[in-house]
């Protein structure tokens, strides 16, 4: 009987002889299920409600609003090279441990000021919503219940302002 092959494997592994002998990733040189370089393919995920996401209209009134603590989880490079107005470079890798930093630390080392845990404003995003659904799963971990995310990431947002 034909067994379709799990879809991390097809993403990870290359299939030099035929897929359904092949049991080891090809990158990694790891036995196919703990392959480490997609292991966060198979992590379960966190539902996201829909008061975790924030959509664009909702984002774009904040930001006109001033009603919003916007932070940019890609790295300084992708930030540089364009950003949500009013946003706050803060790579993924950093998040837990600035936002663990105390208030003063936080507020002289990104140069904004530092979310409550009970604030409603704070938002996280990045690319394309991946990375930021992980930083916010972070926050939340350290009690930013209120926390959420721009699952559109920056390129929704540019989609959007682009009338694409």
């Amino acid at each position: 009987m034909f067994r379709p092959l799990p879809l991390v494997f097809l993403l990870c592994c290359s299939v030099r002889t035929s897929p359904w002998t092949h049991r080891y990733c090809s990158v990694t040189r790891s036995p196919f299920p703990f392959c480490q370089r997609y292991l966060h393919l198979r992590e379960p995920s966190r539902q996201v409600s829909s008061t975790d996401t924030v959509t664009y209209e909702e984002l774009k009134q904040m930001i006109s609003d001033g009603a919003v603590k916007l932070f940019d989880v890609r790295e300084p490079d992708e930030f540089s090279n364009g950003s949500i107005p009013t946003a706050t470079n803060i790579p993924l890798g950093t998040v837990q441990e600035a936002f663990s930093l105390p208030v003063d630390v936080f507020e002289e080392t990104y140069k904004t000021e530092m979310p409550t845990k009970a604030d409603g404003s704070l938002v996280v995003y990045c690319r394309s919503g991946t990375r930021s659904l992980k930083a916010l799963n972070i926050l939340k971990g350290l009690g930013y219940s209120r926390a959420r995310h721009y699952p559109d990431g920056y390129l929704g947002w540019v989609a959007h302002e682009l009338g694409i």
